[in-house]
């Protein structure tokens, strides 16, 4: 298992850090410390193809922007 932690964005001078945990079965999950929010999985696929299963944003502005995160 790895863990990775990395800068997010900024929000009202708060750094918003996200944290990425890796299996050796070749899936990863990354979420941040803005309200717990999963932003990516990894998941590989029967084929070995890996996806993000799921639907995010790329900055802290727009999950404030759009809280209910799916309405692009």
């Amino acid at each position: 298992m790895e863990v990775i932690k990395e800068t997010f964005g900024q929000l009202n001078g708060e750094t918003i850090f996200s944290y990425t945990l890796k299996n050796d079965n070749g899936m990863e999950v990354t979420s941040i410390n803005y309200g717990c929010i999963i932003t990516k999985m990894l998941v590989p696929d029967q084929n070995g193809k890996v996806e993000n299963v799921v639907l995010g944003f790329d900055t802290v502005e727009e999950y404030i922007e759009h809280p209910h995160f799916l309405a692009r």
